[in-house]
C-alpha cells in the first residue's frame, strides 16, 4: 500500500507543477424579500429569513417572558437549548423561536 501511494506522488510530481489558474465567480446575493409580522401590537417588517427572535430583539423588546420570580428573561443560547426565547405566536406557545423563521401575517407576543 504505501509502494502505491509513494509511487503516485513520484507520478504526479514527474508532470511538473499546475500553471492553470482557476477563477471562482464572486457569489452575488440573492435579494431577500421583506415580510410583515406583528409584535406586541407593532408592524414590523424583516427579512424573510429571519428568525422570529432576532426580529422581536431587532423590534426593541429584549425581554421574551419573566421568570417564576418575575425576572425579565431573553434568549441566551440562539441553538434551541435554553428555551428563554419562548414566545406566543399566533396564539400557541413556542419554545425555540431562536430556530423558528419569521412567516408573513405572524402576530408575536411577549410575555416580558
Amino acid at each position: 500500500m504505501v509502494d502505491r501511494v509513494a509511487a503516485r506522488l513520484q507520478s504526479a510530481e514527474s508532470q511538473g507543477p499546475i500553471d492553470k489558474e482557476i477563477s471562482v465567480p464572486e457569489p452575488t446575493p440573492k435579494p431577500r424579500d421583506e415580510i410583515s409580522l406583528t409584535i406586541n401590537g407593532r408592524l414590523v417588517r424583516v427579512a424573510e429569513s429571519t428568525t422570529v427572535a432576532a426580529a422581536v430583539i431587532g423590534a426593541g423588546f429584549p425581554s421574551f417572558r419573566r421568570s417564576v420570580r418575575h425576572e425579565r428573561r431573553g434568549p441566551v443560547c440562539g441553538m434551541g437549548v435554553c428555551f428563554e426565547c419562548r414566545l406566543t405566536i399566533d396564539g400557541i406557545v413556542v419554545p425555540t423561536t431562536c430556530q423558528l423563521a419569521c412567516r408573513e401575517g405572524m402576530v408575536v407576543t411577549t410575555d416580558g
